[in-house]
């Protein structure tokens, strides 16, 4: 059988072979320490006891069964009452599917009695509940040039058209304000 030279590709995967190599074998040095990490940690915090005597336990009651099951039926009484801390089993033909049309309301939705309310008078609302603190900012600025300090109570006093806004901007809701702006 005659040699015959490797070509383009063979040489070009002969080439990289020895660097893929040390990929790979990174990627196992890294889940070998990984491994370890979780190793150590699940024998650190005890989890590796308590698992070892449930299974020792479980080994024990399976042994303890295989021995008593040809004198003791599968549904004969053993005078002993397991309670299941979870919820109940069922077989899943009792269940049905909850249908929102079974407790639909009796009648129709009434309609509401008619508002005397105009629009301007909701936009005038809108725009009493709503912060203007550029209107806010330039009454604090000017008491602070006639004083140094200035109060909640006083601002009200000298600008009670802007009392909501200054309440909902200074307020929290359960708080009283603060006696005091400096």
């Amino acid at each position: 059988m005659a040699y015959t030279a490797p070509g383009v590709g063979e040489k070009r995967f002969l080439r990289n072979l020895t660097n893929r190599l040390l990929d790979e074998g990174g990627n196992v040095h890294e889940v070998l320490q990984t491994f370890s990490r979780s190793l150590r940690t699940f024998v650190q915090s005890r989890e590796y006891q308590e698992q070892r005597r449930f299974s020792a336990v479980l080994r024990e009651s399976q042994r303890d069964a295989l021995a008593i099951k040809e004198q003791i039926r599968p549904n004969q009484d053993v005078g002993f009452s397991l309670w299941l801390p979870s919820a109940q089993l069922r077989s899943a033909a009792q269940w049905r599917l909850y249908d929102p049309a079974d407790r639909a309301a009796a009648g129709g939705m009434e309609d509401a009695p008619k508002s005397g309310m105009t629009l301007q008078d909701i936009a005038s609302m809108v725009r009493n509940s709503e912060i203007d603190f550029g209107v806010l900012r330039r009454n604090i600025y000017e008491r602070l040039q006639q004083s140094s300090v200035v109060g909640i109570e006083e601002l009200l006093r000298v600008y009670p058209h802007r009392a909501t806004s200054l309440c909902s901007a200074v307020c929290r809701p359960g708080r009283r304000p603060r006696k005091r702006w400096g």
